[in-house]
């Protein structure tokens, strides 16, 4: 469990997934990952 405290998660492409966003902006945590580019992310971005 973190501290009282908001964070901001920077992880690689082994780590990032957009569940694990999810869960850490639940709790008011921010990440910030780098994606494969067959990882289904919309072209556009």
């Amino acid at each position: 469990m973190l501290l009282k405290a908001t964070y901001q998660l920077f992880v690689d492409n082994l780590f990032s997934s957009s569940d694990l966003f999810r869960s850490l902006r639940k709790y008011g945590h921010g990440a910030t990952g780098t994606a494969r580019p067959n990882y289904g992310i919309h072209k556009e971005l």
